[in-house]
C-alpha cells in the first residue's frame, strides 16, 4: 500500500505543480477584461460555472479514457468505436450544457434587473459555445494523446491526465473567455 501511494504521489506531484502554475497565469486574462465582465452581468454569472463545467469535462474524458484503456477496449487507438462513442457523448453533453448554462445565467441576470437584450443574449451564447467547443476539443485531444503516451511508457495515465486536463481547462478557459469577450463586447 505504501509503494502504491508513493508511486501515485511521485507520478502526480510535478503535474499538480504545473497545473497550479498554469491556473494562476490564466487569471491575467481576466484582468484585461474585468470592466466588460462586470458590466455584462450574464458573463459574470456564467464564468465560474463555465470554468467548472469545462474542468469537469476534462475529468470525465480522462477518467473514462483510462478506464477504456485499462479494460482493453481501445484496440485501434483513435479509431476505436468506444473512444468515438465517448467523444460523441462528451461533445453532445457539452453542447446542451453550454446552452442550458447561458439560458440560466441570462434568466438570473434578467431577474436581478439587468437589461437583457437578444443581442447580448446571443453574444453570451456565442462566447460560451465557442469557449466550450474549443476547450472540450483541446482537452480531448491532449488527454487521449497523453494517455496513450503514458500507457505505452508503462506509467498510469490516471495519475497525470486529470490534473493535466483540468489545468488546461482552467488556463484555456480564462484565456479564451477573455479573448472572446474582448472581441464581442
Amino acid at each position: 500500500m505504501k509503494k502504491l501511494t508513493g508511486t501515485i504521489i511521485k507520478e502526480s506531484f510535478r503535474m499538480i505543480i504545473l497545473a497550479s502554475i498554469l491556473s494562476s497565469i490564466g487569471g491575467i486574462g481576466l484582468e484585461l477584461i474585468n470592466e466588460k465582465l462586470i458590466a455584462v452581468l450574464p458573463l459574470l454569472i456564467v464564468f465560474p460555472a463555465l470554468n467548472n463545467m469545462i474542468g469537469n469535462f476534462g475529468t470525465i474524458v480522462s477518467a473514462n479514457f483510462t478506464t477504456l484503456l485499462f479494460t482493453n477496449q481501445l484496440r485501434a487507438k483513435w479509431k476505436s468505436k468506444k473512444l468515438k462513442q465517448l467523444l460523441h457523448t462528451l461533445f453532445t453533453t457539452a453542447f446542451f450544457s453550454s446552452l442550458f448554462l447561458t439560458v440560466l445565467a441570462s434568466l438570473i441576470a434578467f431577474y436581478k434587473g439587468f437589461p437583457l437584450t437578444s443581442e447580448i443574449f446571443f453574444k453570451v451564447l456565442i462566447i460560451v459555445m465557442i469557449c466550450t467547443a474549443i476547450l472540450v476539443t483541446l482537452i480531448s485531444l491532449i488527454s487521449v494523446s497523453a494517455g496513450f503516451y503514458y500507457y505505452h511508457i508503462k506509467q498510469d495515465p490516471d495519475n497525470r491526465l486529470i490534473a493535466l486536463s483540468t489545468s488546461i481547462a482552467d488556463l484555456g478557459g480564462l484565456i479564451i473567455f477573455s479573448i472572446l469577450i474582448h472581441l464581442m463586447f
